[in-house]
């Protein structure tokens, strides 16, 4: 008994020296910039080997980015305009817009450097914002400063997609409350006006449009007085995000461009289970989804529950009783997304004929939202434990749980640590690239590239397409049904043999890829690496059908045991030489 008194005194004690010489606080943002260290420097230490997010970010989103800037198109916004080296050439407006930050850093600093700035600028404001946001709406007392600072640095751990503008959601609602309470000032209109250029328009900006709104209509409800100036203030981002992506909505509009998406039919892709729903519901709503940023939420959840189930007294003050009803209105929300992203299929499906839209845009996308409103639950939740009278240090103990949750999370960092100690199972950025050996492959083929096509096998076709090759194959999110109308006999066989393949390229097919029903659909299957060694037995290739369409060669990572009886002539094979960087080694084969 005198022992837990004796040590309750010392560390009061330490806690009064501290708080005197102002050495609290600075501990606390000393303690901040290390686990912020922590979570840049494997990234950084691996220089031009660092691990950069594959799937939909190295083959889609932010290699789009750099190919727009390699080839020198990225402000040609221009109707007419083609990129030739994807999908046998296609509209430079099916790309993204140039009016981004991202296309300016990639100017700046290259593919790799613009990507590590934007890595570290996204988390920094992440961090920023979200500390902004507690702080004047949500926990404004000086004593929840530590809670603040932790809520904000686990917010910006979470491993989401940079160019899709997570980060700047915290901005984004500052600035929304601001106007609705009459707060505002310049900085809140250029955040307004600013946001869409460092965000995507199909991930955030519908989805903030219309939540925003809703905000104001629910907003001018309970205040019973209508509000124009948040109005103004929500018109300003959606004409923002209009002229950023004016290209985009000229092609949605324009009658002469055909897109694949015509036979789009993303609910067939969908497995329509009503008990699975309902568990990839309860899967959103304790992990979140990796497009928006994972989040392993359960140290936040436990600290929510006991929030609203322990009761010290029952002397609560309004100020109490408000953040509890704001917590359980969060996770009302979280539960409504969570739902309603599960069950998208029994929403949509009826409405289908009539509205075709709901299948095309995905409205489901607010679970955009979630790490946002995960962690504003998380600060409400620590606020309210300190309150009924949790020591500092269990509430400690939760934000380090849920920053280690944030690090294991987070696959970036994952793999970069893996490859600091020499045991990646993913190419790093220079091996995925491989420079050097795409450069070896066209001095071997010997012609000017533009003079033929290629199509890559086991391996992601923006690679070959960054080496300046044009290729018949690819990932877009908008291409021309011409051309998927053209490719599709050249793997029709190879389809056949798994419906759920030929379900993927038919009902959706923005991966125009030469499919293997030997590989199957993991993403895996295009990352196979020089010490793989795969062979397929039976691969189906209509080789007429790729020489009408202009291809040549197939570039492929796996070896084509039949390659002959399918019409293709192994030319040579290219592995890297002593201190190379490639991932890949290569098999070039010639349609006979």
């Amino acid at each position: 008994m005198l022992g837990k008194k004796y040590m309750a005194n010392l560390r009061a004690f330490w806690r009064k020296a501290l708080e005197r010489h102002g050495l609290q606080k600075r501990m606390l943002w000393l303690l901040f910039a290390g686990v912020f260290l922590l979570h840049l420097l494997p990234m950084l230490l691996n220089g031009r080997h660092a691990y950069v997010r594959i799937h939909d970010n190295l083959e889609g989103e932010w290699a789009w980015l750099m190919l727009l800037v390699k080839f020198g198109q990225a402000l040609d916004f221009s109707p007419e305009a083609l990129v030739p080296q994807l999908l046998g050439g296609q509209p430079r407006i099916v790309l993204p817009t140039g009016l981004s930050a991202n296309v300016l850093l990639i100017w700046l600093f290259g593919g790799l450097g613009g990507y590590k700035a934007s890595y570290l600028l996204t988390r920094l404001l992440a961090f920023w914002g979200m500390y902004r946001l507690l702080r004047v709406y949500f926990l404004p007392k000086k004593e929840h400063d530590g809670v603040r600072v932790g809520v904000a640095l686990a917010f910006s751990l979470v491993p989401f997609y940079i160019q899709f503008g997570v980060a700047l959601q915290p901005f984004l609602l500052h600035s929304l409350l601001n106007l609705l309470r009459h707060k505002h000032n310049w900085l809140d209109w250029a955040c307004l006006l600013l946001t869409p250029f460092y965000s995507s328009i199909v991930w955030m900006g519908t989805s903030a449009i219309m939540v925003a709104g809703l905000l104001w209509l629910s907003w001018s409800l309970w205040k019973r007085r209508l509000r124009l100036r948040p109005l103004l203030g929500i018109g300003l981002l959606a004409t923002s995000y209009a002229l950023v992506n004016l290209p985009l909505l000229y092609l949605y509009l324009s009658k002469s461009f055909i897109s694949h998406r015509k036979t789009y039919d993303a609910l067939a892709m969908l497995d329509i289970n009503f008990y699975g729903s309902l568990s990839e519901a309860v899967f959103l709503f304790t992990v979140s989804h990796y497009h928006v940023g994972t989040v392993v939420a359960l140290p936040l959840l436990v600290a929510a529950g006991v929030a609203l189930s322990y009761k010290r007294d029952q002397s609560f003050t309004d100020i109490s009783r408000y953040r509890t009803l704001q917590m359980k209105v969060l996770l009302m929300l979280v539960g409504i997304i969570s739902l309603i992203y599960a069950l998208y299929p029994y929403l949509a499906a009826p409405l289908d004929n009539f509205l075709p839209l709901l299948s095309e845009v995905r409205l489901n996308r607010m679970i955009i939202f979630l790490p946002l409103l995960f962690f504003l639950v998380f600060a409400l939740a620590l606020g309210s434990l300190r309150k009924k009278g949790f020591s500092q240090s269990s509430i400690a103990v939760l934000l380090a749980c849920q920053l280690v949750m944030g690090f294991w999370a987070n696959d970036e960092w994952l793999h970069n640590v893996r490859q600091l100690l020499g045991a990646p199972v993913k190419p790093g950025y220079a091996e995925f690239w491989a420079e050097d050996l795409f450069r070896r492959m066209a001095v071997h083929v010997g012609r000017p590239q533009h003079t033929y096509r290629i199509a890559c096998l086991g391996i992601h076709p923006v690679v070959a397409q960054y080496a300046g090759f044009y290729t018949l194959d690819g990932l877009l999110p908008l291409y021309s049904l011409e051309h998927k109308m053209r490719f599709r006999p050249i793997i029709a066989k190879e389809l056949a043999k798994d419906a759920r393949l030929q379900a993927y390229f038919d009902e959706w097919g923005n991966r125009c890829y030469l499919f293997s029903a030997e590989l199957g659909m993991s993403d895996q299957n295009y990352l196979i690496g020089k010490k793989q060694r795969v062979v397929l037995k039976d691969f189906r290739f209509n080789a007429n059908a790729f020489k009408q369409a202009g291809g040549r060669y197939i570039f492929s990572s796996v070896l084509i045991e039949n390659a002959e009886r399918t019409g293709l002539r192994l030319s040579a094979s290219f592995e890297p030489k002593t201190n190379e960087d490639s991932w890949w080694k290569i098999y070039v084969y010639e349609v006979i």
